[in-house]
């Protein structure tokens, strides 16, 4: 600065320093984060950490893929910050950004004219830099509650997976290879991604090899799905948020027999009235699928589950289109998976309107918390009267248990 010629120059500059000298730590570390600024984070936490609020350096930490310091930065805090509320909730965030867990659920479900209990246990266990390794077994007993429109339904159908996953602070990913055994035997595949999660433009990925397919009820018991999906979320803030989904899948039957393929189209937009629980949030929703049942018969494996008067050919399994499109009204939905300490209520209802039947009222109501501490437990139940998968009431009443260790 001394050697600056121009007086003026001189003056700014002084200035400038003098500010930016005042200017308090954490007002440093907002404005790198807004700017996305990972070289000034990396700077600030060198030579300031002492300066910055804890909150500020956790979230820096996160940003920088520290994950490991910035979990000891919030169990070191935990105890000292028990009357915030606000900072507890970052606190326990972050320390299960990547937490191991056993995790059994449970769910009843009707929906004629099918009625099935399913249950499944996972377990996963960290890796190293960000990844980690799962393993889900899931059993589902069922059974036709119309012979007049499905027969021979098999007991039982298990699956078994075996899941690599990744994350850090823009991305996340898992690749899934698994073995079903329902109507007929096969292996499967899949796999997920979410991309620039720190951005206000995300975006998500699906690729599927016999997928469980749910669009209906024979498809549910006989069929699977081999399906591609790509999704974008654009976040204008804190509050608002739309996003768009398009999904494409071939069906067939689980002996790999070709039955149909379909598209579906989803578009939502929402508003956060509270961006903390009880987060209350609008959202304004659209559907809109179409589908194609290819022509001649099926194989006798999967001609076993059509009704003595019906014709044996790929429409028995296929669903029919739709239009859905309507708002619902939700608070806490999050915490049927998000750890809450406390035990809190969630619930969302909404009105739509569906070309099959009209409208679809629709309600969802249940309560989170923990038992133990280090885990989190969810009971829930639903209902539709116009489901998407089919256009027919659906019932589910469920368990999702989390134990952290």
């Amino acid at each position: 600065m001394s050697a600056e010629s121009n007086e003026l120059a001189r003056s700014w500059l002084a200035r400038q320093y003098v500010n930016r000298l005042q200017r308090p730590a954490y007002a440093e570390v907002a404005i790198a984060l807004d700017r996305q600024d990972m070289n000034s984070l990396d700077r600030i936490l060198e030579r300031q950490a002492g300066r910055v609020p804890v909150a500020n350096q956790i979230e820096a930490n996160q940003r920088l893929d520290r994950i490991s310091a910035a979990q000891t930065l919030a169990f070191e805090t935990q105890e000292r910050a028990r009357s915030d509320d606000t900072l507890q909730d970052t606190l326990q965030e972050t320390l299960l950004y990547n937490a191991q867990a056993i995790e059994p659920r449970v769910s009843f479900m009707h929906q004629k004219p099918l009625e099935y209990t399913e249950g499944s246990l996972a377990g996963g266990v960290r890796l190293w830099h960000g990844y980690d390794l799962n393993l889900r077994g899931t059993w589902r007993d069922q059974r036709s509650t119309d012979p007049q429109q499905l027969v021979n339904v098999p007991s039982s159908d298990r699956r078994a997976d075996l899941s690599l996953g990744y994350r850090d602070n823009s991305k996340r990913w898992r690749a899934t290879a698994g073995y079903r055994e329902g109507l007929d035997t096969m292996a499967t595949a899949r796999f997920f991604g979410e991309w620039n999660q720190q951005g206000r433009l995300q975006f998500s990925t699906l690729a599927g090899l016999n997928q469980p397919a749910d669009e209906s009820a024979p498809l549910r018991v006989g069929g699977a799905k081999d399906v591609v999906g790509l999704g974008a979320t654009y976040r204008f803030g804190l509050r608002e948020f739309v996003g768009a989904r398009i999904e494409y899948s071939s069906f067939r039957g689980q002996d790999r027999s070709a039955l149909g393929h379909g598209m579906v189209y989803d578009v939502e937009a929402g508003y956060k009235i509270r961006t903390s629980y009880p987060d209350y949030t609008v959202r304004v929703v659209g559907t809109h699928a179409n589908y194609s049942a290819n022509g001649g018969g099926l194989t006798p494996r999967m001609a076993s589950l059509v009704p003595v008067d019906d014709q044996a050919t790929p429409a028995f399994y296929m669903p029919q289109g739709f239009t859905q499109a309507g708002v619902l009204f939700g608070f806490g939905t999050e915490l049927l998976d998000a750890y809450t300490r406390k035990w809190r209520p969630f619930g969302e209802v909404g009105l739509l309107r569906d070309t099959r039947a009209r409208q679809n009222f629709r309600v969802q109501g249940g309560v989170a918390g923990s038992v133990f501490g280090n885990d989190h437990l969810a009971l829930y139940i639903s209902h539709e009267t116009a489901a998407r998968n089919g256009g027919r009431p659906l019932t589910e009443l469920g368990m999702r248990y989390r134990w952290l260790y």
